[in-house]
């Protein structure tokens, strides 16, 4: 039955030629016209969203810090969802890996890291840490991180989207993901991690027109890419194109079921893979890191700062299933 299933989905989400028996009745679901610039599909319903209307963020809607701890600066703006109590000092992480800038709210010059103006809420980057301890780690910037969580099932899949201006600055390195939230044990778990666009400019292999997009993959997993488009780079996961893809509004995009997820940038898929997700919900996290091995490779161009990650808006939709009565006790 969950193979049945799992193909009828796929070709919905991904527009697959392959055919399948029907075991699945989509549930009729308003198609919103003034959202159709975002590429989703009919019968997908909006379930989530941010538009960025606001004259500041709303916090009902994000925190600004990732979900695990280890932040060394304090929390500007203390949340019991952001930072749960029951955890002691998760909620607080400012950076990963080795990148060399910290997430703040405001920076030390006291300029807020996310600046919304027009209905585009700009995550800012500025060279602006002056502790000469962190020398290295020398600059502060902005990530958002949903409230909202969310998780594929048999009867349940989605399209998560968002309208984006990438700066093309060296050093920068943008991002649109989903990772775990906790789980039934209460557990953070990684991976899996599903990279809808992460976006580094090295100007040492990664460049302007190039966006990586891919998942982690748990250890003695195999890849199974199922489709990619012709200009998809399945050795390295990257999305090449002719030009440069910066400082242009991209609608970049995952459809994720059960089974697997699609990459799309302005409607057109990059890649499609079977993925199992064997985690908690998903959080969605839209970040401007600066530097580390990958972005930083040939350093960070401070002439380029204070620079931003442009976002015009952030959107979940939902599509449900129910299964046909001729495919029970399969």
């Amino acid at each position: 039955m969950k193979k049945l299933l799992l193909l009828a989905v796929f070709v919905v989400g991904c527009s697959s030629v392959a055919t399948a028996p029907v075991v699945v009745e989509p549930t009729p679901a308003p198609v919103e016209a003034a959202l159709s610039e975002d590429y989703h599909l009919p019968g997908y319903s909006l379930v989530w969203h941010d538009e960025f209307s606001d004259t500041t963020l709303n916090r009902n809607n994000w925190c600004t810090r990732f979900q695990w701890g280890g932040g060394i600066d304090p929390v500007e703006f203390p949340d019991s969802y952001c930072q749960p109590t029951r955890h002691p000092g998760h909620g607080t992480l400012q950076r990963v890996n080795n990148e060399q800038h910290f997430f703040v709210d405001t920076n030390p010059q006291g300029r807020a890291m996310h600046e919304l103006n027009n209905g585009v809420v700009s995550l800012l980057a500025t060279e602006t840490r002056p502790d000469p301890g962190w020398n290295w780690a020398k600059w502060h910037a902005a990530m958002l991180r949903s409230k909202f969580t969310f998780k594929p099932t048999a009867t349940k899949d989605y399209y998560v989207v968002g309208r984006f201006m990438l700066p093309d600055v060296q050093g920068t390195f943008p991002a649109f993901w989903l990772a775990p939230y906790y789980d039934e044990q209460d557990a953070l778990k990684w991976p899996p991690e599903l990279d809808i666009f992460e976006g580094p400019v090295n100007n040492d292999g990664d460049n302007p027109n190039l966006l990586h997009q891919s998942s982690i993959l748990a250890s003695g997993i195999t890849r199974n890419i199922i489709r990619k488009h012709t200009k998809f780079d399945t050795q390295w996961m990257n999305y090449v194109d002719s030009a440069s893809m910066r400082n242009k509004w991209l609608v970049i995009a995952a459809t994720w079921t059960e089974g697997g997820w699609c990459a799309s940038i302005d409607g057109e898929i990059s890649y499609c893979e079977t993925y199992d997700w064997n985690a908690g919900p998903a959080t969605i996290l839209v970040n401007l890191s600066i530097g580390g091995a990958w972005a930083g490779r040939k350093g960070v161009d401070s002439s380029g700062f204070p620079t931003a990650l442009l976002v015009d808006y952030v959107r979940v939709y939902e599509r449900n299933y129910q299964i046909s009565s001729d495919s029970a006790g399969m």
